[in-house]
């Protein structure tokens, strides 16, 4: 959705805005190329190890019967 945020108030914090009017343009654009997602399943799991560094490994599975074609780019993975 996308809004036009008339009255804002920000503290000092510039990820705490207060919007306290708005306007409302209609639903957000769709111009963005993204993956299907149609068949893909996400895993998600903690691993604290042995010597307490965390890791957090993530999977990502085709369940279906297409072939899909990702790019880390795409799968917005970061790493530290």
């Amino acid at each position: 959705m996308e809004i036009d945020a008339l009255e804002v108030s920000q503290p000092q914090n510039p990820g705490d805005a207060l919007v306290r009017n708005y306007k409302i343009i209609g639903p957000a654009p769709d111009n963005h190329l993204w993956v299907s997602l149609d068949g893909l399943e996400l895993v998600a799991k903690t691993d604290f190890g042995t010597e307490g560094t965390a890791t957090f490994p993530i999977e990502l599975r085709n369940l279906g019967n297409k072939h899909r074609l990702t790019s880390r780019p795409q799968s917005s993975v970061l790493h530290s």
